[in-house]
């Protein structure tokens, strides 16, 4: 497969993200941030509290070259996959 098409075939794919992992396992972290350098399209995010996935976000964009979408599951509210927050 040439270069671009492996690029765009990273693109086209969207791994869940574990945020208190990402936090808690140096190893996870980096594996994130390789997908991310090797150009990931993006995210869904789990757990964690909205500051511990606001740093996620930050983090992960500032390690993109491209934009990363981030995304999370939330049709119950934002306590369904992250603390805090309301129903």
């Amino acid at each position: 497969m040439s270069a671009p098409a492996r690029w765009f075939a990273a693109r086209s794919l969207i791994a869940r993200l574990d945020v208190p992992t990402y936090w808690r396992e140096l190893s996870y972290r980096e594996r994130v941030l390789h997908w991310v350098e090797h150009g990931i399209g993006g995210f869904c995010l789990f757990g964690g509290s909205p500051e511990e996935v606001a740093r996620v976000v930050a983090e992960v964009h500032g390690a993109a070259s491209v934009p990363v979408v981030m995304a999370a599951d939330l049709e119950y509210g934002v306590p369904m996959r992250f603390t805090g927050g309301t129903a």
